[in-house]
């Protein structure tokens, strides 16, 4: 999703295609759960690549399908506006999606996001729907929880742990035009780290290994 909070609100989510680890991450250590799943047709590799506290002067990614690297805006915007510094955490959720069958390759995914609860501090945001362009079988979702540090803070005083401001999502993914999602995934966003709190396989969907 490029871009579905404000500017003024500090927190927002986007996602996009192919994208790797943050550059400034990029030889430092970082955690990574795996899901594998059977859906259908379908079978569907979710890894999700955690990078807590992060911090930087840029916010530059590497995109592993082209091996290129750009930066992105508050928007999503690549190449554009960039954020010149970023303070919080981040989540990479990426998908690899094959056939069992000979049926063309997955064209797209549809993800809808809506906030379940949130700290009073973080302004409501309302739930957003997007496409996801999937290629060659491979899509990912970016997530980011933040603030520039030479911006006015997003709280009133210094976030201190473990009461630093957080927010609640609900992500519903889908195959395309399907009317019931193939995954629930539930997330906990704070300034020092993003977790999935749970993963629910919709009803075509099980759990294969995790």
């Amino acid at each position: 999703m490029h871009h579905i909070q404000n500017f003024n609100r500090r927190c927002f989510l986007w996602t996009g295609i192919g994208f790797g680890a943050p550059l400034a991450f990029s030889n430092r250590l970082k955690s990574e759960t795996v899901y594998h799943f059977a859906s259908g047709e379908w079978d569907i590799r979710m890894s999700v690549e955690f990078h807590d506290r992060y911090s930087s002067t840029g916010f530059w990614f590497d995109e592993l399908r082209t091996n290129r690297n750009y930066c992105l805006s508050w928007q999503g915007e690549e190449g554009r506006n960039c954020l010149s510094k970023f303070s919080g955490s981040i989540a990479i959720a990426h998908y690899r999606i094959r056939s069992r069958s000979n049926s063309p390759n997955l064209l797209v995914l549809r993800e809808s996001v809506r906030t379940i609860d949130r700290d009073s501090r973080v302004n409501d945001r309302p739930p957003f729907e997007c496409m996801l362009e999937v290629r060659a079988g491979l899509v990912s979702d970016i997530q980011a929880f933040g603030y520039q540090p030479d911006a006015p803070s997003p709280v009133k005083g210094e976030p201190v742990e473990p009461h630093e401001p957080w927010c609640l999502f609900r992500q519903d993914l889908y195959f395309g035009g399907k009317s019931a999602p193939f995954l629930v995934v539930h997330w906990k966003h704070t300034l020092s780290a993003i977790r999935i709190l749970d993963v629910i396989p919709g009803d075509q969907t099980r759990l294969i290994d995790r």
